[in-house]
């Protein structure tokens, strides 16, 4: 049987990739497709060995970010994304796909472009509660849009979409919320724009720890190496048991193992919500279009999470809020029963991808 030949594209950051890759491999563990992954320099770095299945053909593409700084800086990025699209268009030439299905980011313009011009089918998956600003131009030549919240702002109205859910890896499946006995555990991350923000959490957990019942324990990444040492030294001064790294190898264990998360609020949300945890989210105020903050709304509706705006962030304030939490058994194991997601956003993205065929 001649199988269908399927791109799967995605722009360069984890929040892109990694539902890429979901998808990919699902599509790869099927006899019907020959599945080709596409994204830029910066995505390869996130596609180390077992992330992709190793039926997929993985090809780097030029692009770079339209919005570059100055007009030498948008020239060149226009430059280097038009080389990208011939150089798939010419690839495409001889592999013509059947589908091209976007996770965002720049770096699926040269796969939709040369996809459409070769008459493949376009699908785009928006894994923010904002449809986000690549994805708004691909639109204009899309067929379907795959959504991961139900009420995805920005939209383009033309644009057929539908309620798909957000793919994980299979490492993040549902655990049961860990029992809280004589120690509360945190993993706090806030990826490589934590910011000096999220340094502070160890002097502030210092001070919460002293008016709880519970001990701490702590798992903190810290993207500057230069302040591990010394964040390391508070907790272990202060008596609270804490590893402190720039970089955890299999967040999916420190998730599984916590009984609050604070990290910011990009499509990683969705990690949570599938293994089923609480989360405190500082979201970040640079976010295009406001979307971590709309993301982080969207959990605290549903009573899943707390929110603090970093206009907001003081010592106090934080202080304030995780006492209220870790003081409240009750309140934390209610807040994981409602982090917890039913939809199988995968086998919803798949069923698509065969509808449109």
């Amino acid at each position: 049987m001649k199988k269908i030949k399927i791109v799967v594209t995605a722009g360069g950051t984890g929040g892109h990739v990694f539902p890429a890759s979901a998808v990919a491999n699902k599509l790869a563990s099927s006899e019907k497709y020959d599945v080709m992954f596409m994204t830029d320099s910066r995505g390869m770095r996130y596609l180390k060995d077992g992330v992709l299945n190793k039926k997929i053909r993985v090809k780097k593409v030029l692009c770079a970010a339209l919005g570059g700084k100055g007009k030498l800086g948008k020239l060149w990025a226009l430059m280097l994304t038009a080389l990208g699209c011939d150089m798939a268009f010419f690839k495409f030439m001889f592999w013509r796909p059947k589908a091209v299905i976007g996770f965002g980011g720049y770096g699926i313009f040269p796969a939709t472009v040369a996809g459409k011009i070769w008459g493949a089918k376009i699908l785009l998956h928006e894994q923010n509660s904002v449809f986000g600003k690549t994805n708004r131009i691909a639109a204009h030549f899309a067929d379907k849009a795959l959504l991961s919240f139900k009420n995805t702002k920005m939209l383009v109205s033309h644009l057929e979409s539908i309620y798909t859910g957000q793919p994980v890896r299979k490492e993040f499946e549902y655990v049961q919320y860990p029992e809280i006995k004589k120690v509360i555990r945190i993993f706090i991350t806030g990826g490589s724009q934590g910011a000096k923000m999220f340094d502070q959490f160890a002097d502030i957990l210092i001070n919460v720890e002293s008016k709880l019942k519970h001990k701490i324990e702590v798992s903190h990444q810290v993207p500057d190496p230069e302040q591990v040492k010394k964040i390391s030294k508070k907790y272990k001064d202060a008596g609270i048991k804490a590893t402190v790294s720039p970089f955890f190898v299999n967040i999916a264990d420190e998730i599984k193992n916590a009984h609050l998360i604070i990290s910011r609020s990009g499509a990683s949300v969705f990690e949570l919500l599938t293994i089923g945890r609480p989360a405190f989210f500082i979201p970040l105020k640079i976010a295009a279009d406001n979307h971590q903050q709309i993301n982080a709304e969207e959990l605290v509706k549903i009573g899943a999470a707390e929110m603090i705006l970093e206009k907001d962030f003081t010592k106090t304030n934080v202080e304030k809020i995780l006492l209220d939490l870790l003081g409240n058994e009750k309140k934390v194991k209610d807040m994981a029963s409602k982090a917890k997601l039913t939809i199988n956003a995968t086998d919803n993205i798949v069923k698509e991808i065969e509808k449109i065929l």
